[in-house]
């Protein structure tokens, strides 16, 4: 393939990653971006937990092969190897190398191997994981750069990914205290800090369990007391907002 044309796949490739906002979306399209740009059978992102193992283990190619291996990857071996050193790999076949440790039964077969940290702002996230280039090839320098280049536009989406879930957060927490402050302010106290209510008459004003609003505030614009409510409280109605 000519430069263009690789050029052109790593663009595609980088925009499918960006694609999404939610973590979760975009790890999985990393995964699979890194496959298909790759020409990889197997592809995966292992996050790396405060223990140093990982934490989680997004897959593709795998199909059923997880599940007769029973297990998911935990960071032994030539992973633990990049989650301890986190520098590329590059292996013609990983079951030579000194720090392999071998398959479990079930496992599928696999020689090539890539390994490239992704890196979050300055700390290593985790890393993307390739084995079986299709054809039977070994990766090459030009994979490895492509590679690198990949989990770069990685880090950034899934810090872009991390500001999404914060912002939404925070915009949750307005919301609910939003709602608190409206549900005290179109509500009433008495004197003694009775009741919070809602409603302007007796038979659709509720009480909200007894709860006390003590705002240090007065109650202008007061008309008379309404009955009891069901816990025992005296509701007041008012004819306009807190002041004071």
């Amino acid at each position: 393939m000519d430069d263009v044309g690789v050029v052109r796949r790593l663009r595609d490739a980088a925009v499918r990653v960006a694609s999404g906002l939610e973590l979760e979306a975009v790890l999985r399209n990393v995964v699979e971006a890194a496959a298909g740009l790759l020409d990889a059978r197997y592809a995966a992102l292992g996050v790396i937990g405060a223990d140093r193992f990982l934490s989680e283990f997004i897959h593709t190619g795998f199909d059923g092969d997880i599940e007769r291996v029973g297990h998911l990857p935990e960071g032994h071996g030539i992973l633990g190897l990049l989650i301890h050193d986190a520098q590329t790999l590059r292996l013609e076949d990983l079951t030579t190398h000194p720090q392999s440790v071998g398959f479990p039964d079930g496992h599928p077969a696999m020689r090539a191997f890539l390994g490239v940290p992704v890196r979050v702002r300055d700390a290593v996230y985790g890393n993307l994981y390739l084995t079986e280039k299709r054809g039977g090839l070994a990766f090459t320098e030009s994979d490895e750069q492509l590679a690198t280049a990949l989990a770069a536009a990685a880090g950034a989406a899934i810090d872009n990914a991390f500001l999404y879930r914060t912002t939404r957060v925070r915009e949750r927490s307005l919301d609910a205290m939003a709602e608190i402050s409206g549900a005290m302010l179109s509500g009433a106290s008495d004197a003694r800090g009775g009741c919070v209510v809602r409603g302007d008459g007796a038979d659709g004003t509720r009480c909200f369990g007894g709860a006390r609003a003590r705002t240090g505030r007065t109650l202008a614009g007061m008309r008379r007391w309404s009955p009891q409510c069901t816990c025992g409280h005296r509701i007041a109605r008012a004819s306009s907002v807190l002041s004071g």
